[in-house]
């Protein structure tokens, strides 16, 4: 099938035709990779990612000649055009097919044309790297999650064998989050939580907040803000340009009044829920398991599952929290660290406070992998139950004053002195 299919798309691939484009769009860059980010980057401000596909082309690419006068093309489209480009800059290049869809996939055993529907780019080196050139908001060397760890065929003369392309590690994924609670001097919190997705997740934020004014995003993220903090509203969202790979992607959002911060007369809190630090997760391994004696009492008798839960993505999901308190507070004693296991995932907790008295508490949540067992998911599911179970993690500030009178001190601006 390789074969038959690598005749089909060699007839395609004309290298002289984009050898003048590649020549300009190279001319001054001297490594493999400058040249691959180059023609790229032609491709992703260029070639729209769409597909008409009638007759024929349902299942053979367009000529890149052709997908270049269209400025459109499907994935196989793009794929060929890219091939095209990198030979015509002295880089190999080839076409490989695979499925995205999550499930079984190809079998290996048996593949067909049929088995798949997505078309990238392999260029052979040291070390490979693998593109997917509809993804316009990837960074060069980054696979879209979805195409990572999938079976793909390989299109050229002599491929024998399905290859797996490369599956991240959770360190590669990350959703980074910088999470600040001014709290006020009476009242409610001012809260600015800033966002930086890393790895597979990036282009995915970068696709999400293209138009910054749209009203679907802008209610989704002040129904968020009302959840995560209880907040009156959203008050500033913003972002960097989703289009400007040189930055790393940010997205900010802010409200004024946000409850999970709150003032009074001589205290003041901040409370932590964990409940979305696993939101990640699929909503199956955010639930405790049902006993089997009363899904039998229902008269559903549970049939045992026996097949390993697959993850979208290995990730790791952070939030760095900075708790500023109100002027004469100072804060009680903090939460005990914790590194708790829960199943072959591990959360963190850390908590610190500076000598001017705002804390810093981390909670970190590490997939560590990608696939689960049966029994290390039903651990991880009924451990993350009692989490979210659980009330919020609260960190508590005083008056000083009071605090130093407790101890039979009291402060002047200038000194402290024992009374």
């Amino acid at each position: 099938m390789a074969d038959e299919y690598a005749q089909l798309v060699e007839a395609s691939v004309h290298d002289s035709e984009v050898k003048p484009l590649v020549e300009k769009l190279t001319q001054g860059k001297s490594s493999r990779t400058e040249k691959e980010q180059a023609i790229l980057s032609f491709l992703d401000g260029n070639i729209r990612y769409t597909g008409i596909e009638f007759g024929e082309n349902n299942i053979v690419p367009h000529s890149a000649a052709e997908t270049l006068a269209h400025k459109y093309g499907d994935c196989k489209d793009k794929a060929l055009l890219l091939v095209s480009m990198l030979r015509a800059a002295g880089i190999p290049a080839y076409m490989a097919l695979l499925n995205t869809d999550r499930g079984i996939g190809v079998l290996p055993d048996l593949p067909g044309m049929s088995m798949f529907n997505h078309a990238i780019v392999l260029a052979p080196g040291d070390p490979d790297q693998w593109i997917d050139p509809t993804d316009e908001y990837a960074r060069m060397g980054q696979l879209p999650i979805v195409d990572q760890g999938q079976l793909a065929l390989v299109v050229r003369a002599g491929t024998q064998t399905l290859v797996r392309t490369p599956e991240e590690l959770s360190q590669a994924n990350v959703l980074w989050e910088r999470r600040e609670i001014h709290l006020a001097e009476n009242g409610p919190a001012r809260v600015v939580e800033t966002t930086q997705p890393r790895g597979g997740f990036e282009s995915g934020y970068r696709r999400s907040y293209i138009d910054r004014e749209d009203k679907k995003t802008h209610e989704n993220l002040t129904n968020y803000m009302k959840s995560q903090y209880l907040a009156e509203k959203l008050d500033r969202l913003d972002r960097t340009d989703p289009s400007d790979l040189s930055h790393p992607f940010e997205l900010v959002l802010e409200s004024n009044k946000a409850k999970r911060g709150f003032t009074e007369l001589d205290s003041a809190v901040a409370a932590i829920r964990l409940e979305s630090i696993f939101s990640l997760l699929p909503d199956e391994l955010q639930r405790r398991e049902e006993p089997e004696d009363k899904a039998a009492e229902a008269g559903k008798p549970k049939k045992k599952r026996t097949i390993d839960y697959q993850l979208p993505e290995a990730f790791v999901r952070e939030w760095q929290y900075k708790i500023i308190p109100p002027l004469g507070f100072q804060p009680a004693p903090l939460p005990q660290d914790v590194k708790l296991a829960l199943g072959p995932t591990l959360l963190t907790e850390q908590f610190s406070a500076d000598p001017d008295g705002v804390v810093h508490a981390q909670f970190r949540f590490d997939s560590v992998k990608r696939r689960l067992t049966v029994s290390e998911a039903t651990e991880l599911r009924n451990k993350v139950a009692e989490i979210e179970a659980a009330e919020a993690i609260l960190i508590n500030f005083q008056l000083r004053g009071k605090v130093l009178r407790s101890k039979g001190r009291c402060e002047s601006p200038s000194k402290a002195i024992m009374i």
